[in-house]
């Protein structure tokens, strides 16, 4: 019991302060310490080891920066690459609708004739008819393939498809 009456008899807030001294004049002691090996060129093992972290991770950090510039560079050339390949092959897309666009115009036309001709439009040719006016137009048909549609819709009639139609005429 008396050992433990003793301990409350301690200043405890005198050996806090005591402890904090010491540490604090430690830590200034070793401040001084480095100052006066830096200024007189002393080098010891973990100044020397800890100089070599240092130059390490600037290198590393340059080498960094240095790939990043590349990764840059070479990113902004694949874009470079990737936009021209798209604007070839936009042009190409555009010139294959065109061709496209003529292509169906031309066949429109042929209908168009062949119908006139026989005086209407098969029943079972109504609806091919119909898909490629559509065709047409979505390829950026004009108004002459639309016209030719129209006529053949609005002014000739539907031949039934058990109506015999007339045979052409060899040259």
């Amino acid at each position: 019991m008396e050992t433990i009456l003793k301990m409350f008899e301690i200043d405890f807030i005198s050996v806090f302060t005591s402890v904090l001294t010491i540490i604090l004049g430690a830590k200034a002691c070793t401040s001084v310490f480095e100052w006066f090996c830096e200024k007189f060129g002393i080098e010891f093992r973990h100044m020397r080891k800890k100089k070599e972290e240092h130059d390490l991770l600037r290198k590393t950090s340059e080498n960094l920066k240095r790939l990043e510039k590349k990764h840059e560079a070479d990113l902004s050339g694949f874009q470079k690459i990737q936009e021209e390949s798209m604007e070839k092959l936009n042009v190409q897309i555009e010139t294959l609708r065109n061709a496209n666009r003529e292509l169906l115009a031309d066949k429109i036309n042929q209908k168009y004739k062949n119908y006139i001709s026989l005086g209407g439009i098969p029943a079972d040719e109504l609806d091919e008819f119909t898909s490629l006016h559509r065709a047409y137009n979505s390829c950026g048909g004009n108004h002459h393939g639309d016209a030719k549609y129209r006529y053949v819709i609005e002014h000739l009639p539907v031949i039934p498809d058990e109506t015999k139609l007339p045979q052409k005429q060899s040259e």
